[in-house]
């Protein structure tokens, strides 16, 4: 059998796949129409058995809509349920006389919407209709409940007439005689009570049944009142109809009795004593429920933030369109959007329903009222359009670019911060206040979600950050390491290619070889070192520099390096702090970053260099929990290249990445910048974006300028050789053999140790003075710092020469040497040795 289809009429996207999974998991044939014009495309080409309209549509009129379904070709016929957030705009028009057949109230449970399907698709589950087309007539001032009382009738087979108070009751009663009266307790003017003892008192009314019904009235004694004002029965109002039912059957077989006109009579005394006690407990009802829905309000606020928290992570736009989508369908209404505020001010449309996708730009562009809003919605209070807060002139403007009749301003608050803003609005009538409160709780509860997963976005980053510092750490050591260990193998190939070239004829052909030898030995020792200042091992002697002045001298050196298609820019402000760092590390900072950003131009572009002194706040630390606050010097290099995605941003510090073409690239150039930077206790920020560039941010402590600048020390070499005793302490024999025979080639008497246990040894068996001591930092057992505090402690003349790929480990967390300490990078050259053992020799300053 063929299952029963229904036509889905809404809007909202949420509501339709609610009502679409209810109906299609029962073994309906749900069929979805997101408006008006998509409802009467489906009529042309099937009749539905059923419709499900919403009364509030963004392109028609819910009313005009019907009308059109039930002119359609097998319109007519079919059951037609309104759904909407109000009736009174149903009840208004005379939506019975329009064509609905039945109204759900929104939000509509899937259980009350099988329900109601059930009634018109399968009626015989209701078990037949005791009605049998008896007249009744129902009273109720209230529009909702008399409607609901009135579609529950006419199911079970009754004719309903309907009247809105006691007076309109008394005429349609006297007009025709119903076979029952159904009448609500409280109404103003004739209330029930009094209606009910005037049809008893009414000889044309004698002996028609009358029904009570009543939410409010529940005691004994009320019941004992109706009994006395002559009702057939009181009734406790409940969603069914099935004890009112049976209450009508028994009237109608006369198994209950209308009371006669004698018995009548209501008690002053007892009718004004139960009317007071039912204003004061409805007054502590009203109190209660408050109460109780603030309460359930916050519960329901924690379990909805902690449902979003441990299921799966919401993007804040997901979580704009659905608090958006609830609202209007809670609100019964089919307009509305999301705006978030952007960190340059201004408001971006995350959601909106109610409009057609031609219609997104100018929704976006329309606010321009953005300052407005915000400034009447400081306060944390919304703000209705039109009202006595907005002018008459302002107001019509809004309403225009909205086409609404009448729109309400939520912000978003969270804490002391307005993330954004809700808009909701209605096409034909205006906002009430209580949906204005009821979109102002929404818009709270968005604000709490939005703020929440920002703040566990920004703990993530933060840890984020903390676990690549550590992984960067461990990495620099292990290049440190490495880096060490190949040094000292670089030296020896270095070393006796100097050694074998200068026994060499000129014009001996070996000498090409030999040549290339040491050109490839001197690459390799290039990325050494730049594996050493990756990993912050790499030996520094900072001083208190002008940062401005050695970025001014690499001027004429970045230009020929960068070539004449990309335009280099200077912004150096002339205020600028000092920082302590080694120049010659600025200089690798700047020519790093300027080469590659001359990579990612490669059609030309503009780059530009900047500095500025900077304050890092409290405020940007907690966003960057590795930072420190205080004054720092910032250089910036920035580039209108190709720019990075945030994955190749993610690895972009780590050594020996790069998204170049093989062989164009080591990838240790950002590694260096990175580990020069931390080397210096400074911070290194990079900002980018696919084809629009990047910008690389180096902070590094801002110091005070020194009190006198200190001269150069550019003393004319002396002649390399000598006859002097140097002790030379190494504890790779290649190395150690290689320093001893360039020494004894200049002319100078050496002796050798392997380590600094053996080194103190000889130094205390030789007979002789020992004028320099040239060692390794880094040595098994004892270090080469060590090593000379113990040596210049019994013999002060001493000089000391240190030579190392990196410092020991405490030299290398502080990346320096200790002041006026001599030191020699390895590789090194024979002549690089030699000229650097006859300075230190020749230095006239005091031995430290």
């Amino acid at each position: 059998m063929k299952p029963a289809a229904v036509l889905i009429v809404e809007d909202n996207p949420i509501t339709r796949k609610l009502f679409r999974v209810t109906l299609a998991g029962a073994g309906y044939q749900p069929i979805e129409a997101e408006d008006g014009r998509a409802a009467l495309d489906v009529m042309t080409r099937q009749t539905p058995d059923l419709v499900l309209q919403d009364l509030q549509l963004p392109d028609i009129d819910g009313l005009d809509l019907t009308r059109k379904l039930r002119a359609s070709s097998g319109g007519a016929s079919v059951p037609i349920i309104a759904v909407s957030g109000f009736l009174s705009k149903m009840e208004q028009a005379q939506s019975a006389q329009v064509g609905f057949t039945d109204f759900l109230f929104k939000p509509v449970e899937p259980s009350r919407l099988l329900e109601r399907v059930q009634m018109y698709l399968n009626p015989s589950t209701l078990g037949g209709k005791p009605g049998k087309g008896e007249l009744v007539l129902v009273v109720d001032d209230d529009p909702i409940e008399l409607k609901l009382l009135q579609i529950s009738l006419e199911t079970l087979g009754f004719r309903v007439v309907t009247a809105a108070n006691g007076e309109d009751a008394l005429r349609l009663a006297m007009r025709q005689r119903p076979a029952v009266v159904v009448m609500d307790v409280l109404m103003p003017g004739i209330d029930g009570f009094n209606l009910c003892q005037k049809i008893r008192k009414d000889p044309r009314l004698n002996g028609l049944p009358v029904i009570l019904i009543s939410a409010a009235y529940l005691d004994e004694a009320d019941r004992s009142l109706a009994t006395s004002a002559g009702a057939s029965a009181f009734l406790v109002r409940s969603p069914d109809s099935q004890e009112l039912s049976k209450v009508m059957a028994a009237c109608l077989s006369g198994a209950l009795p209308a009371p006669t006109p004698e018995t009548a009579y209501i008690p002053v005394d007892q009718y004004l004593q139960r009317i007071v006690q039912q204003l004061g407990r409805q007054v502590q009802l009203n109190r209660t429920l408050t109460q109780r829905a603030a309460h359930l309000e916050g519960e329901i606020s924690i379990v909805a933030g902690l449902a979003k928290m441990f299921g799966p992570k919401p993007t804040v736009r997901k979580v704009l369109e659905e608090t958006l989508a609830r609202c209007l369908s809670a609100a019964g209404l089919s307009m509305g959007a999301m705006y978030l505020a952007e960190p340059n001010e201004h408001c971006s449309l995350q959601a909106h329903y109610g409009y057609r996708k031609e219609e997104e730009a100018s929704l976006a562009a329309c606010f321009g009222f953005c300052d407005f809003f915000r400034q009447e919605t400081a306060g944390g209070e919304p703000l209705v359009v039109p009202s006595a807060r907005v002018p008459a002139d302002r107001a019509a403007e809004i309403l225009t670019k909205w086409h609404a009749h009448s729109i309400t301003v939520s912000p978003l608050a969270f804490g002391k911060d307005t993330l954004g803003l809700l808009v909701v609005g209605s096409s034909d009538r205006e906002i009430g206040s209580d949906l204005v409160q009821f979109t102002h709780i929404c818009a709270n509860h968005a604000a709490q979600v939005i703020g929440l997963a920002r703040a566990i976005d920004a703990r993530e980053k933060a840890q984020e950050q903390f676990f690549q510092a550590q992984k960067m750490e461990a990495i620099g050591r292990l290049a440190g390491g490495v880096a060490h260990d190949f040094n000292n193998l670089l030296t020896a190939i270095t070393g006796y290619a100097d050694l074998i070239a200068d026994r060499l004829p000129k014009n001996d052909p070996v000498r090409g070889d030999v040549d290339e030898l040491r050109k490839a030995a001197q690459r390799a020792a290039s990325l050494t070192r730049q594996l050493l200042a990756f990993g912050r091992k790499q030996v520094a002697a900072p001083a208190v520099v002008d940062v401005n002045a050695v970025v001014g001298d690499m001027d004429k050196m970045l230009r020929r390096i960068i070539g004449e298609d990309v335009d280099i820019v200077t912004s150096l402000d002339p205020n600028l702090g000092h920082a302590k760092v080694d120049s010659g590390q600025i200089e690798q900072i700047v020519l790093n970053l300027a080469v590659n950003a001359r990579d990612a131009m490669p059609k030309g572009g503009k780059l530009t260099i900047e500095t500025a002194n900077v304050d890092l706040s409290e405020g940007f630390v907690q966003r960057h929990e590795t930072v420190r606050p205080g004054p720092y010097v910032m250089l910036a290099v920035s580039d209108t290249g190709c720019g990075m995605d945030e994955q190749v941003r993610s690895h972009l510090f780590e050594p020996f990445f790069t998204t170049k073409e093989l062989g164009k690239g080591t990838g240790l150039g950002l590694s260096t910048v990175y580990g020069i930077v931390k080397q210096n206790q400074g911070y290194v920020w990079v900002y980018s974006e696919p084809e629009r560039g990047s910008t690389f941010k180096i902070y590094l402590p801002r110091m005070a300028p020194p009190a006198e600048s200190i001269a150069g020390t550019g003393a004319a070499r002396k002649p390399q050789r000598g006859s002097e005793t140097v002790l030379v302490v190494e504890d790779e024999d290649a190395v150690r053999k290689l320093t001893c025979r360039i020494l004894q080639s200049h002319g100078y008497t050496v002796i050798e140790a392997r380590n600094g246990a053996q080194a103190m040894d000889v130094c205390e068996r030789h007979s002789g003075a020992i004028q320099l001591l040239v060692t390794d930092l880094v040595m098994p057992g004892i270090g080469g710092d060590e090593l000379a505090r113990n040596l210049l402690s019994r013999h002060p003349s001493l000089k000391v020469l240190f030579v190392s790929g990196y410092a020991n480990e405490a030299v290398a967390r502080q990346g320096v040497l200790a002041p006026g300490a001599a030191f020699l990078q390895k590789p090194f050259a024979p002549d690089d040795l030699a000229h650097k053992v006859r300075e230190v020799l020749d230095d006239i300053r005091p031995a430290k």
